[in-house]
């Protein structure tokens, strides 16, 4: 028996899900490593960063380091609309990876059972 008998029967669903849980991953780094270089610390910010456990944490932290770079190049609007669209992109992850799933016959169900919402999406 799967693991996860929802996405057993719906692969190709489970392999969206699974890109994009995997892909958050990539974008944080990249948010942490633009902080490194935007302080000039370079791996002691990377390493000082990944000790923070928390996803939202880390990137609020690296906000703080690399934001006075961005604004002294006068970059602010553009910075803050990347830095937001990557808080996004961090709750719409989170949506994904703290559910569980049903499945019911023609449609992958994602229940959110902290907030007792259940949204039906039938892709």
């Amino acid at each position: 028996m799967p693991i996860n008998p929802a996405f057993h029967r719906f692969p190709s669903e489970a392999a969206l899900v699974g890109r994009l849980l995997a892909a958050f991953g990539e974008l944080e780094l990249s948010v942490c490593a633009n902080a490194s270089k935007a302080t000039g610390l370079g791996d002691a910010a990377l390493a000082a960063l990944y000790r923070i456990r928390a996803t939202r944490s880390r990137l609020e932290a690296a906000d703080g380091l690399m934001r006075p770079a961005y604004l002294g190049y006068g970059l602010e609007a553009c910075y803050a609309d990347a830095f937001g669209k990557v808080m996004f992109c961090q709750t719409i992850r989170n949506q994904f990876a703290h559910c569980n799933w049903a499945r019911p016959s023609s449609a992958l169900m994602q229940m959110h059972i902290l907030s007792f919402s259940v949204q039906l999406n039938t892709y």
